[in-house]
C-alpha cells in the first residue's frame, strides 16, 4: 500500500470509489487464507488509520463552523442593534444562516460526515473479514483432520 494513495482516499472518497475498495478488500482466497490472515491486521490498522484522520478533519471541520457562528451572531447583533427593538434569538440565527460562509462550512461538514461513515464500513468490513478468514481457516484444519 502507497502512503500517498492510501490519504488520497480522503480527498477522493465517493460512492464509486468506496464500492472499488471495498469489493477489493473484502475478497478472500481460501488457497491463501495463512497469507490472507497474516496480512489482516496490516490492512486492517492502515484503513483505521485513516478512519481517525478523517474524523479529525470532520472534528476541525465541526470547530470551523462553531466559531464562525460565533463569530457571526456576534456581528449581527452589532449590526442589528441599532434598532428600537433588541435583536432576538432567531433575528441572530437568522443573520448565521444567510452568511454564504455558513452554506460553505455546513458543506464541508457534510462531506467529511459522509466519508467518515464509509470509512467506518470499510473498517467495519475488514473486522467481518477477518471473522469470516478465522472460521474459513477453522473449517480448513477440520478437513485436513477429517481425511489424515
Amino acid at each position: 500500500m502507497n502512503k500517498h494513495n492510501l490519504l488520497s482516499i480522503i480527498d477522493d472518497l465517493n460512492y464509486d470509489v468506496f464500492t472499488d475498495i471495498c469489493n477489493d478488500i473484502t475478497k478472500i482466497d481460501r488457497g491463501e487464507i495463512d497469507n490472507e490472515l497474516s496480512r489482516q491486521a496490516n490492512i486492517f490498522a492502515h484503513y483505521a488509520v485513516l478512519q481517525d484522520i478523517c474524523k479529525k478533519r470532520l472534528d476541525d471541520a465541526n470547530l470551523d463552523m462553531t466559531i464562525f457562528m460565533g463569530s457571526s451572531r456576534k456581528e449581527g447583533q452589532d449590526d442589528l442593534s441599532g434598532r428600537a427593538k433588541k435583536p432576538t434569538a432567531k433575528d441572530l440565527d437568522d443573520h448565521v444562516v444567510s452568511q454564504p460562509k455558513y452554506r460553505e462550512l455546513g458543506q464541508k461538514v457534510n462531506e467529511l460526515s459522509m466519508k467518515y461513515q464509509m470509512l467506518r464500513s470499510l473498517v467495519g468490513a475488514l473486522a467481518q473479514k477477518k471473522d469470516v478468514m478465522v472460521q474459513i481457516s477453522a473449517n480448513l484444519r477440520a478437513e485436513k483432520n477429517i481425511y489424515s
